[in-house]
């Protein structure tokens, strides 16, 4: 049997052997077989919105579901949106969604000092869920990236959504969008 056949049939016997139970949020799961075994890949199940698409390749590079506009690119979209899954268990160190969020603060301060975050209203989700938000931007006349950022907590994961942009302007023309992904996101079975 060749290889890449193997690893086919090895990653069909891993979905297998997974336990079926729910872990809850609507998660996207893949596993890829490499050298060093499965690369797991985990994150909210998102509707796109009209005029966006899901970027395959950014999503697995950030490990993100990454959504970028209509005949964009990742690199050059003046903003992008994305959903992560942070598996509770693999990070048994965030006892907390407020821990989470501290730790996240903490470490933008930390890469980019004079950081501006700010916290805002939150969102509700499909289920009508508040999600805690904050705005993450460079000081004023200061290059750098303009972000809206919505923190969730279901079963066993964390979510983040984020909405990133490279302009203030270019953040305030998608948030229509961004609040509109929020909106449609429901639990699974919800």
């Amino acid at each position: 049997m060749k290889p890449r056949h193997a690893a086919a049939l090895a990653l069909v016997g891993w979905y297998l052997i997974v336990p079926s139970r729910p872990l809850s949020a609507e998660i996207y799961k893949l596993a890829i077989p490499g050298d060093q075994g499965f690369k797991l890949y985990w994150w909210p199940q998102l509707q796109v919105p009209d005029g966006w698409v899901h970027d395959e390749g950014a999503s697995r590079s950030t490990a993100s579901n990454m959504l970028v506009p209509k005949d964009q690119s990742f690199a050059r979209a003046p903003a992008v949106m994305y959903g992560k899954a942070l598996y509770k268990p693999r990070i048994p160190e965030t006892r907390s969604l407020d821990q989470l969020i501290s730790d996240d603060e903490r470490k933008f301060q930390n890469d980019l000092p004079g950081i501006v975050i700010l916290p805002l209203p939150a969102l509700k989700n499909g289920d009508g869920r508040s999600l805690r938000c904050f705005s993450y931007s460079p000081q004023r006349d200061s290059k750098g990236s303009w972000e809206w950022t919505a923190y969730s907590e279901e079963g066993d994961f964390y979510l983040i959504f984020v909405l990133s942009a490279n302009s203030e302007v270019a953040l305030k023309t998608a948030l229509p969008t961004f609040r509109r992904l929020i909106a449609t996101y429901k639990e699974k079975g919800n």
